[in-house]
């Protein structure tokens, strides 16, 4: 039998809007010059809880563009890649954007797509975050 998910799309939208407050609120503290551990942790769990979330719901561009936030905010958390003010504004952009196709979905529209987006991100951290 299968399950219909329009019954948790409230729930979903709900979840998925405090999310990506959080995400906005952690890369705000975020610097190049001083990076804080505690908003990075945040930040990761947030982009991906957000990425399981919208995948299990089936909204791919938003699980997509949160699964690069959350490779990028990995690799910052474990130090491997130093956030340059270019990449830092471009993760708060595809931060945006996510926000934008919530707000689609929510008036019952398709989600926005969010290519672009991750290609940019790839382009400024030299790293690959398609699979």
């Amino acid at each position: 039998m299968a399950i219909d998910l329009h019954e948790y799309k409230t729930l979903y939208l709900k979840t998925s809007q405090d999310l990506v407050e959080l995400l906005q609120k952690s890369l705000g503290v975020l610097s190049t010059t001083s990076l804080d551990a505690e908003a990075t942790s945040e930040a990761h769990r947030a982009a991906h809880s957000l990425k399981s979330q919208s995948m299990v719901m089936g909204y791919m561009q938003i699980g997509l563009s949160s699964r690069a936030l959350e490779i990028l905010l990995a690799k910052i958390k474990q130090k491997e890649l130093v956030p340059t003010s270019e990449l830092l504004d471009e993760m708060h952009k595809t931060v945006v954007a996510i926000s934008r196709s919530l707000a689609e979905i929510k008036s019952h529209k398709p989600e926005v797509t969010m290519s672009e987006s991750i290609e940019t991100l790839e382009r400024i951290s030299h790293m690959p975050l398609r699979a």
